[in-house]
């Protein structure tokens, strides 16, 4: 005879998936009202609930069936998390200072989340990350401040600038080992001699992989 295994059930025997698909729509509600709270008491009493409902997670063991969920629904349940964030963009309309504090906020995580694949996941001390993010942003900031560009083009042009870095440190990294050795080889003391075309092979391939990437991405 086959084994016949029974779904498994979760908080009050729920499905897992209808318990995190009602945990997103609930946090999406939450997540909406803090957003358009403006009272400090609305703010504290908000608080003030999460605290309550991440006590109420693992004591009830909704916090199990959340990941249970998410391991054998992670496409419904990251699908639903984005619906979700697009709902609180959608219910905040012309709200426009909650949603420069959602963007702000996804902008963080987004920084986090590169940090951690570089020191979580591959123990890899990297800041070279966070480097290119400041630089993005320096850049998208002097954008506004000072021209009229459109905000888009200024997405872009952030982008741009971090990537003709990342190009810009790898030939660096190839030009400081592969310059000396070559001189090397032709007698030249690398000590004297390499400092010059490592620095002339930087700063044109610096150059033109800005303009290339610009003119790639805009033209």
């Amino acid at each position: 005879m086959k084994d016949k295994t029974t779904p498994k059930t979760g908080w009050l025997g729920l499905p897992p998936l209808a318990v995190g698909l009602g945990a997103v729509a609930a946090i999406v509600v939450f997540g909406w009202q803090f957003l358009l709270a403006e009272s400090e008491i609305a703010v504290l009493g908000l608080v003030a609930l999460a605290a309550v409902g991440g006590w109420a997670l693992g004591k009830t063991g909704i916090q199990d069936s959340l990941n249970e969920a998410m391991r054998s629904h992670g496409r419904s349940m990251n699908g639903a998390i984005l619906l979700g964030l697009l709902a609180v963009i959608f219910l905040l309309g012309e709200e426009h200072f909650p949603l420069l504090m959602l963007t702000t906020m996804l902008l963080y995580m987004t920084v986090a989340l590169g940090l951690n694949v570089q020191f979580g996941l591959t123990g890899m001390v990297n800041f070279a990350g966070a480097a290119f993010f400041g630089m993005g942003a320096y850049t998208a900031a002097v954008l506004t401040e000072h021209t009229a560009v459109p905000p888009l083009l200024i997405l872009i042009a952030g982008g741009v600038i971090a990537a003709a870095m990342v190009i810009n440190l790898v030939i660096a990294g190839l030009a400081g080992i592969l310059v000396p050795v070559a001189l090397d080889k032709l007698g030249i003391d690398p000590a004297l001699a390499s400092g010059a075309f490592v620095t002339t092979v930087t700063d044109v391939v610096g150059f033109f992989a800005f303009l290339g990437l610009a003119g790639a991405i805009l033209l």
